[in-house]
């Protein structure tokens, strides 16, 4: 496996960036990942085919490196566009929290929905303290890189031709009465079948913080149809 075979997203502060990477990674070859020891806390792993891992880096922020699969099929992970969220605090919580909602039904059209902002009441506003003025989130869509596309208050007319995935029910290790940590899932990736999921708020996160709970395992990733139904399950 050659290093262009796979895909690698570094990302600064919460936010991906496409900047030199050449000091954290020492060797991406026929599928032995050795990081720089001075930056990442894991340095050795040998990885499967469709494996993704992800290694928390004390400079760099977080990087992902994800195996092609061998049934050809193509993992999608799609980057956060920047947009201003109205309302937003200075720390831009609410552009932070924002999420995929769906993906084209088009293979290879490459467009994703995104929603950003919390609605007032919601467990989100409650829980950062900050909120949009009504209910209309702001609905985006983009293209795979992150380019805005569309954008409106609202999502009416705008999901047609989108693939609109139900989000798995499971149970969230460490979870409140609310389901926080479960309503707080997100969608990481996906490929024309199905979806992977992240749950579960890290400890010592600013989601664990808000919300005042954590998960042991998090993130929990898990594999499941667009119907929701769970494929598999991992930590």
């Amino acid at each position: 496996m050659n290093l262009i075979d796979a895909v690698i997203v570094l990302t600064y502060g919460n936010k991906d960036d496409k900047g030199d990477y050449s000091n954290a990674i020492q060797i991406i070859l026929d599928g032995e990942v050795k990081i720089n020891q001075d930056f990442c806390f894991d340095p050795n792993r040998k990885l499967k085919c469709g494996e993704i891992v992800e290694w928390q880096s004390i400079i760099y922020g977080a990087l992902q490196y994800i195996v092609p699969n061998d049934k050809g099929e193509k993992n999608m992970i799609p980057v956060k566009p920047i947009v201003k969220v109205p309302d937003d605090n200075k720390e831009e919580v609410m552009w932070d929290n924002g999420y995929v909602v769906g993906y084209s039904k088009k293979s290879g059209e490459g467009k994703v929905l995104w929603a950003f902002g919390f609605v007032p009441n919601s467990l989100q506003a409650k829980a950062f303290g900050v909120s949009l003025k009504d209910s209309s989130q702001v609905a985006v869509v983009a293209d795979v890189n992150g380019t805005v596309i569309k954008q409106q208050r609202g999502f009416k007319h705008i999901t047609k031709g989108f693939i609109l995935p139900k989000k798995p029910k499971i149970k969230v290790q460490g979870d409140n009465s609310q389901k926080a940590m479960w309503h707080n899932g997100f969608i990481r990736e996906y490929t024309d079948k199905c979806v992977l999921w992240s749950f579960g708020f890290k400890e010592g996160s600013s989601q664990a913080e808000a919300y005042g709970v954590f998960s042991p395992d998090a993130p929990r990733l898990v594999w499941a149809k667009t119907n929701g139904h769970t494929i598999k399950s991992k930590n």
